[in-house]
This record gives structure tokens, C-alpha cells and sequence, in this order.
């Protein structure tokens, strides 16, 4: 759930920075269009498995 997440995000978010940097600017700033990128696509994957991890807690709580 969270690689699919980060993964998808990643490459929305650099298609996204880098029409907003330019053509010019996306090229000279890749790098730091990249970090930015994958920095924001994680914290979105993390609130995704939130959820999930809640559920597994919950469950594994309850077996004990």
C-alpha cells in the first residue's frame, strides 16, 4: 500500500515540479525537483498506511 503510494505520488509530483519550474529551471534544478518530489509523495504514502496500521494494531491487540 505504501510503495504503491510513494511510487505513484513520486511520479505525479515530478511531472507536476517540473511543468512548475519550467523548462528551462527543470532541467538546471532536477535534483532538487526530485527530492521534493518523493518527500511529498511519502508523506501522502504515510497517510495511507495510517489507516492500515491502526487496523493491525487493533488486531493484533485483541489476539493477546
Amino acid at each position: 500500500m505504501q510503495g504503491f503510494g510513494k511510487f505513484g505520488f513520486y511520479e505525479i509530483f515530478k511531472d507536476v515540479y517540473k511543468a512548475a519550474a519550467g523548462k528551462e529551471n527543470a532541467i538546471k534544478y532536477q535534483t532538487l525537483g526530485f527530492a521534493l518530489s518523493s518527500a511529498c509523495a511519502e508523506v501522502i504514502a504515510d497517510c495511507l498506511l495510517c489507516p492500515w496500521e491502526a487496523v493491525s494494531i487493533i488486531f493484533l491487540s485483541q489476539l493477546i
